[in-house]
């Protein structure tokens, strides 16, 4: 008995679909008059070689891995800016006090060291889980993400800092 997969005849007992040796081999098997015996004809079966078997299944794998660059790139776009809003929700908080501490000449470092904290803190544990779960990938990629973070951070922070500081005091 053979079992029927959508895409193939599969063999059964042979780990995969149903394979000939050459050209001559296939012919002699899948000639009509044979297939008609065993009332399959009307099933037109197609058989490919090998190398376009292979083909397909890098296309497809292709495909995939283009889905799950375009899923990543999209959820690290999500979360640069969940991490500008998290900072834009903190300096309009602190907006006064970070004010007067950059008038009494406090670095960024000093005024952003509870954001600057959270950012080193979730990147630093995101390279542990990816360290003990032996994560290549995660390893390479993670750092990347941080100084990312860290780069949106400091164009956001210097952005205006000194407007800001102006603004503040002359009153809205």
């Amino acid at each position: 008995m053979t079992y029927v997969e959508i895409g193939g005849i599969f063999a059964s007992g042979m780990n995969g679909y149903l394979k000939f040796a050459d050209q001559k081999t296939r012919e002699r098997y899948t000639n009509k008059a044979l297939l008609a015996r065993f009332n399959l004809s009307d099933n037109k079966p197609n058989f490919v070689s090998v190398s376009s078997y292979i083909d397909r299944l890098q296309k497809s794998l292709w495909q995939t891995v283009i889905m799950f660059g375009a899923a990543l790139a999209i959820l690290l776009v999500l979360l640069l800016l969940l991490v500008l809003i998290l900072v834009m929700i903190y300096k309009q908080l602190n907006r006064e006090e970070i004010a007067v501490k950059k008038f009494l000449g406090f670095s960024p470092r000093q005024l952003y060291a509870l954001p600057l904290g959270v950012i080193f803190l979730t990147g630093a544990g995101q390279l542990f889980a990816a360290g003990l779960l032996r994560s290549k990938v995660g390893l390479f990629v993670l750092p990347l993400i941080c100084l990312l973070q860290l780069s949106l951070f400091y164009l956001y922070v210097i952005k205006d800092s000194f407007n800001d500081v102006v603004e503040l005091f002359k009153g809205e």
